[in-house]
Order: C-alpha cells, then sequence, then structure tokens
C-alpha cells in the first residue's frame, strides 16, 4: 500500500529515527517502548548499573528514566553525562597518585562519595522546609565554609576534592582519610541524611557516557570502582541516595575482572540488556506507526507489512532483516533505515529483500 501524500516529503531521510537516542528526541517521546527493563529501573531500586554492548538502548533508557523521575516531586534528579576532557583530567590525577588498584580506587571512593553529597547539599541548601531539619544549621554552614566548592559544576568540585586535599600528602596510603578530612565527610553525609529524611525526599544520581575518555588502565577501572563502592556505601547506610550507572559490557567485564569486592557491591544490582525478535519488532512496528501515520492500526504484523513487501512480509520477512544484525536496536534501525533510501531511490515506498541485501 502507497504512503499517503502528505507524508512523502517527511521520508527522505532516516524513516525510523536517528539510530541514536540523544539526536532523536522527538521520535523517542513518540515511539518508546516501556520494557520490562524500563520498569525495573523505575518501579523500584533494585539495580545500580545498567549493562549492555554499543546500541543496546542505554542511552535511551537513560533518557526515559530521567524523564520519569523528574516528574516526582519527591525525587532530586542529577543527570551526569561526563565530558572527554573531565574524564581525562580526573584520570590523569589518579595516575599521579597510586598505581595500585586497591590504594586507586579507595581514593576515588571517598571523592565520589564526598562530591554526590555536595551536590545534594547544592540543592537542599534553599528548600523553604529546611528549617525544619535538625540539621539545618549544619546545612547552611557546610554550604557557607564551602561556598567556592559547592558552587562549582559536578565534575570540576571532583577534580578539585582530590587536588585541594592532597596538596600537602605525601604518602597514597594517607589520601583518603586526607581527603575525608578536608571535607568533613561524616558531618557531610549525617547533614545529608537527616534533611532528605526531614523533608521526605531522595537523590537520584544517573549516570551515563560513562566511556567518555575510557581506555582498560587499573586507573580507569579505579575510578568505576570507586564510584560504585560509594553509591554501596550511601546505598547501605539508606542516606536517601540511589544511583544508576549506564556502563557499556566490555567496562563491566573488565571491573569484574580486577575488583575484588564485584561480587558483594555489583554483580547482585545489575540490569543487562538483552533484545529478541518480539521485543526488537515492537521496537520497529511502534516506530513506523509514528512514521508513517498508522496510529490507527494495531496489529503489529499489518503495521510491519505495510512498510515491507514480497519476502519481507510478515513475521518470517523480519527475521530475515535480523539475520543481518546482532539483535540490537541501533543495528535494525540503521538496516531499515538504509534499505528504505535504497528503495526510495529505486521509486519504491516499500523495503524488499534485495534492498536489505545491498545495505
Amino acid at each position: 500500500m502507497k504512503l499517503l501524500d502528505h507524508k512523502k516529503q517527511l521520508i527522505t531521510g532516516n524513516l525510523l529515527g536517528a539510530p541514536r537516542a540523544e539526536v532523536d528526541i522527538e521520535m523517542l517521546k513518540s515511539a518508546f517502548v516501556e520494557t520490562h527493563d524500563f520498569r525495573a529501573l523505575t518501579q523500584t531500586d533494585d539495580f545500580n548499573f545498567v549493562v549492555g554492548r554499543r546500541g543496546t538502548g542505554k542511552t535511551a533508557l537513560f533518557i526515559k528514566v530521567a524523564d520519569r523521575y523528574s516528574q516526582d516531586s519527591h525525587v532530586y534528579l542529577n543527570r551526569i553525562r561526563p565530558e572527554e576532557y573531565a574524564a581525562l583530567t580526573f584520570r590523569s590525577a589518579i595516575e599521579q597518585m597510586s598505581a595500585e588498584y586497591q590504594i586507586s580506587r579507595a581514593i576515588c571512593r571517598v571523592c565520589w562519595k564526598a562530591n554526590l553529597l555536595i551536590e545534594i547539599i547544592k540543592k537542599i541548601k534553599d528548600h523553604y522546609k529546611l528549617s525544619r531539619s535538625p540539621e539545618a544549621d549544619s546545612v547552611q554552614r557546610y554550604f557557607a565554609n564551602n561556598r567556592l566548592l559547592v558552587a562549582k559544576d559536578f565534575f570540576e568540585r571532583l577534580y578539585e576534592i582530590l587536588h585541594s586535599s592532597t596538596k600537602t600528602t605525601k604518602s597514597p596510603q594517607e589520601i583518603p582519610g586526607q581527603i575525608a578530612h578536608a571535607v568533613e565527610l561524616p558531618r557531610l553525609q549525617k547533614a545529608v541524611q537527616k534533611t532528605l529524611e526531614t523533608l521526605n525526599l531522595s537523590c537520584v544520581y544517573l549516570f551515563d557516557g560513562l566511556d567518555e575518555g575510557w581506555i582498560p588502565s587499573i586507573e580507569s577501572v579505579a575510578i568505576l570502582g570507586g564510584l560504585a563502592i560509594a553509591i554501596a556505601d550511601l546505598r547501605d547506610s539508606q542516606t536517601g541516595v540511589y544511583c544508576i550507572l549506564f556502563i557499556r559490557d566490555n567496562i563491566f567485564r573488565s571491573l569484574a575482572t580486577v575488583d575484588p569486592d564485584f561480587s558483594r557491591h555489583i554483580e547482585g544490582n545489575t540490569l543487562r540488556l538483552h533484545w529478541n525478535e518480539e521485543s526488537l519488532f515492537y521496537l520497529i512496528t511502534e516506530r513506523l506507526r509514528t512514521a508513517l501515520s498508522l496510529e490507527e492500526v494495531e496489529n503489529n504484523t499489518k503495521v510491519w507489512n505495510r512498510f515491507a513487501q514480497r519476502n519481507l512480509k510478515g513475521r518470517e520477512g523480519f527475521q530475515l532483516c535480523l539475520k543481518y544484525t546482532l539483535y540490537r536496536p541501533r543495528d535494525i534501525l540503521v538496516l531499515l533505515n538504509q534499505a528504505f533510501v535504497i528503495a526510495a531511490r529505486a521509486g519504491r515506498q516499500e523495503i524488499i529483500e534485495d534492498d536489505v541485501e545491498v545495505t
């Protein structure tokens, strides 16, 4: 069946949307599939790590999970995506401290923990109900005494915590304690915990793009391992802080190989992203509904058949397309977008098997 005339001008590019979620927010808004993984991340606090290969939808989940939490008035939401230069700067500083994983991780652990808590101080200091907290004076005093540190952005502050606290420390083993003393970590954590509890609030951190500046080195793994154990500390002490890290699988494997506490702090709190034929078919047909204005067509196979013809019709035809992929959303989106471009060049508005094979 031919597409409606008024849609013809809309199908000259990527019909199914861009393969990267961060550059196709509109399609993500209108055709996002609320998978079991999405519900697990928004309806429970069981998972701190979301792991998947490139193209499995980590960033799409990051964006949509953030959207869901942003609607909760009882949640302070922090979306963290490091720039490559920030990651490289911090890793370079860690490299100068120690070449031993345990020591480097301990340094990173206290830096991350302090930074996460200070970011919350930055948010709660102006809350209109802060005076009700027994730690209200502590919060205001901490802000007043550390005004310049609190005012920095997240990764500038992370580096500053490390740099300013270690100027006079020569032994790497002393650095974690020196940092904890300099930022008054126990008092800081108590102030945050009691205040969030009094205000009936929680703080959610979502981390994406942690592969920026990543290389498979002890220091890179220690930075991630330090963050992992810092969020475990905050979770175990019921501070009111919940963190989710969206991580590529190769980085996660490095952590599993090096970190001696992997099974205790990380493994049991991990959600691995997997896609099968059914979930991918649903994803594609939802996007086709949006792209071709087929919202009135409820049957997914009928939606697919408006786009695919000849040997590609039906579920069997979709299976033929999947043979050319690694069962990742990005793979099938790129494949079908390119096949449609080839079909359009031939004057067709439906793809056939030859288009897919050429792609």
